[in-house]
């Protein structure tokens, strides 16, 4: 992508670049496609991905890349272009909150050099009539 004349032919042929799972975004991945996207000048680019995720570190992840690129979409076109999507399909009411009360603990005081995330709550939209519950075993030796 450092030669100009590439990334100008890539950039008439994709006009528009969707990247799913984007906290396992790395820096080389970044620098890849964001010539294509003329450094989002375009308003081309559309990410899905959750920043917690990136604490695995998949291919090298940098949830740096992450949270600069959602800046930078910020910053050109306004804080109304992020979507958060808070809302749980999967976890039944009980669940969410047992999650949601043991992550706000995990998640205090984040520290982005060991690639940790802010704390945000889930919103259980999972039927009210299926509880779920929480069991825990315990194995002594």
């Amino acid at each position: 992508m450092q030669n100009e004349e590439v990334a100008d032919l890539l950039s008439k042929k994709y006009k528009y670049v969707m990247v799913d799972e984007y906290q396992d975004t790395n820096e080389i991945q970044y620098q890849i496609f964001m010539p294509i996207l003329q450094f989002l000048a375009c308003g081309n680019l559309f990410v899905v991905g959750d920043d917690k995720q990136s604490i695995y570190m998949f291919h090298e992840a940098e949830v740096k890349v992450f949270n600069d690129t959602k800046k930078q979409i910020e910053d050109i076109e306004g804080s109304s272009s992020l979507l958060q999507l808070p809302h749980s399909f999967r976890l039944a009411p009980n669940i969410a909150l047992f999650t949601n009360k043991l992550f706000s603990r995990l998640f205090e005081n984040p520290n982005p050099s060991f690639n940790e995330v802010e704390y945000n709550e889930l919103v259980c939209a999972y039927p009210k009539d299926n509880k779920g519950k929480i069991e825990f075993i315990i194995f002594l030796r």
